[in-house]
């Protein structure tokens, strides 16, 4: 099968929404977040970096990204710690992170931090596990205070690990292992499969934002979509238009079996989403979601 046309697609996707990142035309809350963790980086380098800035780093992180961490007791402090071994200032850790992003069995001491140890405790004091994404999360904020880095850090978490195998089959990209949410894999196998992906999708510094800035953007964009969760990729007077035209606004779940917003709103977009929003790359991003997944007769809902 002749998956070019398909690869095409999605590089011109990658295009826009590198092109829509990069100009401001997006104040959606995805974008507001990410630039709010930036400009904590930025204030929290140089001279005042130390660990205590480090940890500053991971709860903000935390925080907006929802990677519940706060949830145990005394995880960020661990965390920022080895974060903080890796070296006394910036220049020295991003050169570790991008060593080890290259060549992933030459850093044991990073891999480690991934899959070996554990971060924080539970309230009867026994260890709270592990902390890959959050972890993934401040190497992706930490590599792009390196203007020259032109590749990134990829972010661990599930929406991405949701639509690896979904956007593979739809480049073509083939036998590979199949992840979810479910699956917890290793942080060399992590490395490897969005370095693939990427390979194959061509970003190869072609963009603006670094490669696995532009690869994330686009897979959390599609995993927003699957959840039908739509409120990051809209600005606040865009959600409540959509939400609005589809009879939602002050919509409330009544008991436990009873639907909640994001399905329900998933559900009217599948029914007709009808250009409800002055929204191109919203609209584009949406059509290109209903061809990802086969549902080729909903492609015109959009238009």
């Amino acid at each position: 099968m002749d998956y070019s046309k398909n690869i095409n697609e999605v590089k011109i996707l990658l295009e826009k929404v590198s092109k829509d990142i990069v100009t401001s035309n997006s104040n959606n809350g995805y974008s507001s977040q990410k630039q709010k963790i930036l400009r904590i980086f930025k204030t929290t380098g140089g001279d005042n970096y130390n660990q205590e800035s480090i940890e500053l780093r991971l709860i903000v992180i935390d925080s907006l990204y929802s990677t519940n961490m706060g949830k145990r007791y005394f995880p960020f402090e661990d965390l920022s710690s080895e974060i903080y071994s890796l070296g006394a200032n910036e220049k020295e850790v991003i050169k570790k992170i991008q060593s080890f992003r290259n060549s992933p069995d030459t850093a044991l001491n990073i891999f480690n931090m991934f899959d070996d140890k554990e971060y924080g405790i539970q309230k009867n004091g026994k260890s709270a596990g592990g902390a890959k994404s959050l972890l993934s999360k401040y190497f992706y904020f930490q590599l792009m205070m390196d203007s020259a880095d032109k590749i990134g850090f990829p972010i661990y978490d599930s929406l991405a690990k949701n639509m690896y195998q979904p956007v593979c089959n739809y480049v073509g990209l083939t036998g590979k292992r199949k992840l979810s949410s479910t699956i917890d894999i290793n942080i060399f196998s992590y490395l490897n499969m969005m370095k693939e992906l990427a390979a194959k999708l061509d970003i190869c510094g072609q963009y603006p934002l670094q490669n696995f800035d532009i690869l994330d953007a686009y897979l959390w964009r599609m995993g927003k979509f699957s959840e039908g969760n739509f409120s990051l990729l809209l600005n606040k007077e865009e959600y409540l238009t959509l939400i609005k035209a589809f009879n939602l606004y002050g919509y409330e779940k009544e008991e436990k079996n009873t639907a909640d917003v994001n399905i329900l709103l998933k559900e009217e977009m599948l029914k007709g989403y009808k250009r409800v929003l002055d929204n191109e790359i919203f609209s584009e991003l949406w059509i290109h979601w209903l061809h990802l997944f086969g549902r080729m007769e909903n492609e015109n809902n959009g238009q």
